[in-house]
């Protein structure tokens, strides 16, 4: 059961986190200035959520690093499990 759990909790935070990625990514290309900083946050997705936050795009920042968090400790009991 634990196993179910932990990769429900790796599955859960990565769609989320590559979701909240891409939603960072176009509203920072598309809605804010300067536009070169949603490319940036393209090719180094942890600007993503420094660049939503600054922008005022809380929420999306927050769900992110959310989203990473749940990852990263769904990665963390998988490891410590082995």
């Amino acid at each position: 059961m634990r196993d179910v759990v932990v990769l429900l909790l790796m599955v859960l935070g990565l769609g989320v986190l590559i979701t909240a990625q891409v939603r960072l990514v176009y509203l920072l290309v598309f809605f804010e200035k300067p536009r070169w900083r949603g490319l940036l946050a393209l090719l180094v997705p942890p600007l993503a959520p420094w660049f939503g936050w600054r922008a005022g795009r809380r929420w999306n920042a927050g769900v992110w690093l959310v989203a990473a968090v749940l990852y990263a400790l769904g990665n963390g009991l998988s490891l410590a499990s082995q």
